[in-house]
Parts: structure tokens; C-alpha cells; sequence
């Protein structure tokens, strides 16, 4: 407000608003430039997987091993996080559905909707493995059919 007793302090400087649209459009140029240098790394790596391990320089068997560290910290961290939400389905589980807070049931809702996708789609992947892996061959829910049970089971 400028109304400080300190002579020496500048007035506070005014910023104008941000514009939705600008820092929404500025999130998407940023994540976009991020995938595309997720995609050239992922291609650096693949093309110095293809050496033969004695060709690849100090710096290829650097860069190698740091992406390795971080898939496998990203592996470990994804895996952590699965645990944690199915502990907390289970917690919401065990309660009266009386009980259950708003929020507590739009958690479940959402884990109980992943879950029925993630069987889905394992369902299709074992059926298309069944069918021998052929390209081409359209394998959808309908030919599999529905879910059977559909209870409220977290394992």
C-alpha cells in the first residue's frame, strides 16, 4: 500500500491480473516442449541400446544409468502410491457405507472405477494374447463381455 514508516521501502508495484487463457496456454507450450525432450531422450537411449555395450562412450553409459535410476525411482514411487490408495479403499471399505463421508465415497468411487478399467484392459491384453498376438484382430469388450461380480472387492 506505500503507507510504510520506512522512507526508504518502495510502494508495493501493482500486478495485473493473469489471464486464464494465458497461463493455461503457457502450461501446454511447456508440457509439449517436455514431451518432446522426453521423446529424444527416450530415442537417444534406445539408439545407444543397440551398441553393443563395449562401443558406448562414458557419457552414453552415464546417461544410461541416470535414466535407469530414475524409471526404476519412478517404478518404486508409482508403486508406493497403488498401495497406498488400495490401504485406503480398504480403510473406506471397512466402514458402514452410512458412515462414509462424501468424500470418503467419491475416493471409492474413483479406485473402484480405475479398477474396473485396469481389469478391463488386462482382460482384452489376455484375450488378444489368447488369439496369438495377431495384428489386425480387433478384440473389444462386447466380444470378452461384461465384468462378472462387480462387488466391492479391493484385492
Amino acid at each position: 500500500d506505500g503507507l510504510s514508516s520506512d522512507p526508504s521501502s518502495k510502494p508495493a508495484k501493482r500486478r495485473r491480473p493473469r489471464n486464464p487463457l494465458d497461463v493455461q496456454q503457457k502450461k501446454l507450450i511447456k508440457n509439449q516442449k517436455s514431451r518432446l525432450r522426453a521423446q529424444q531422450l527416450r530415442e537417444t537411449i534406445q539408439s545407444i541400446q543397440t551398441k553393443p555395450p563395449f562401443q558406448a562412450t562414458r557419457e552414453e553409459a552415464s546417461l544410461i544409468e541416470t535414466f535407469e535410476e530414475r524409471r526404476q525411482r519412478k517404478n518404486v514411487r508409482s508403486r508406493e502410491r497403488a498401495a497406498e490408495k488400495k490401504r485406503e479403499a480398504k480403510r473406506i471399505l471397512e466402514k458402514k457405507e452410512e458412515e462414509r463421508t462424501e468424500e470418503e465415497k467419491e475416493t471409492l468411487k474413483v479406485f473402484m472405477d480405475a479398477k474396473k478399467r485396469k481389469n478391463e484392459g488386462d482382460r482384452l491384453r489376455r484375450e488378444r494374447k489368447k488369439l496369438g498376438g495377431q495384428k489386425g484382430v480387433n478384440v473389444s469388450a462386447a466380444v470378452v463381455g461384461p465384468s462378472v461380480g462387480g462387488g466391492a472387492s479391493v484385492d
